[in-house]
């Protein structure tokens, strides 16, 4: 009995998609770097600093990639689906909060 169950059980997992792990940190940063390499004409690979929050800034500023294309790779890279901006709502996560409470307990900068 015990041995047929085992048996569903590996069979039920092989039918399932596998599911796919997102990379994170060296992993991450490398995986795109690869992807910017070839979109972004850099001379040197250390001239392409990407991986952290500043660091892509950094891209976006200097003019070398679009916000739009960082994106991209970002959602490539994970295997994460690129949501329009348009199609999200705007999340309110607690609407019992006012902004008169949360000026009078000085929570606002």
């Amino acid at each position: 009995m015990e041995q047929e169950d085992h048996n569903n059980l590996n069979e039920t997992a092989k039918d399932q998609p596998a599911v796919q792990s997102i990379p994170q940190g060296e992993e991450l940063q490398a995986k795109v770097r690869q992807a910017l390499l070839q979109i972004i004409s850099a001379s040197t690979e250390e001239e392409l600093v990407c991986g952290s929050p500043e660091r892509d800034l950094t891209l976006l500023r200097n003019g070398k990639l679009e916000e739009k294309a960082l994106l991209e790779v970002y959602a490539a890279v994970t295997g994460l689906p690129l949501l329009d901006e348009q199609e999200i709502k705007d999340l309110n996560y607690y609407p019992e909060v006012t902004f008169d409470f949360l000026n009078t307990e000085c929570c606002l900068p």
